[in-house]
Order: structure tokens, then C-alpha cells, then sequence
């Protein structure tokens, strides 16, 4: 490949090749947490509509307690998400202002 069609140095394709990568996987971690998400909210009105000894049974403590873990960890991930798609942004533009001509 002639050298002014190179994205980059010599000896780094694989490198740049796995850095594309990370996008998607962030991308892929949203969109778990979007299904976990749904999930949780189909799983809370069940819980309203759903009966068990005359009351909803999300009144009863463990079935409560199990949603609201449920939606702890749900948000621990959405954080962790968001994190990783900031680290990524913080991380380009150092790069592109460091590293690429204007």
C-alpha cells in the first residue's frame, strides 16, 4: 500500500482495527440495558396486576425487595454504560487533537 493511503503507522492496523471495536460494544451494552430495561418494567405490572391472597403481589416484601434489586442493578449498569461511552469520547478527542492534523 503506498504510504499516503496509510490511516496510521507502520505496524498498527491490528490496533486501530480493535479500537473500532470498542464502539460497538458499548453500543451493545445499551442496548442490554434497553432490553433489561423493558424487562423490569413488564415485571413491575405484572407484579401490580397479578393477585395472590387478595392483594397485588408486588405488596408482598420479597417479591418488592426482588424488583428493587432488580432495578438497583439495572441501574448500576446504565451508569457503567454511560461511563464507558464518556471514557471513549474524552479518550477520541485527546487523541484526535493530539495526534491528527487539522
Amino acid at each position: 500500500m503506498p504510504f499516503e493511503n496509510r490511516l496510521g503507522e507502520e505496524g498498527q492496523g491490528y490496533k486501530i482495527a480493535l479500537s473500532n471495536l470498542e464502539g460497538g460494544r458499548i453500543g451493545i451494552g445499551a442496548q442490554a440495558v434497553g432490553i433489561a430495561r423493558a424487562a423490569l418494567e413488564a415485571a413491575i405490572d405484572y407484579a401490580r396486576q397479578r393477585e395472590s391472597f387478595g392483594v397485588p403481589i408486588s405488596e408482598h416484601q420479597a417479591v418488592a425487595f426482588r424488583l428493587a434489586d432488580m432495578a438497583t442493578e439495572l441501574e448500576a449498569a446504565r451508569q457503567l454504560v454511560l461511563y464507558a461511552a464518556r471514557s471513549k469520547t474524552v479518550v477520541n478527542q485527546a487523541c484526535n487533537k493530539h495526534q491528527w492534523p487539522n
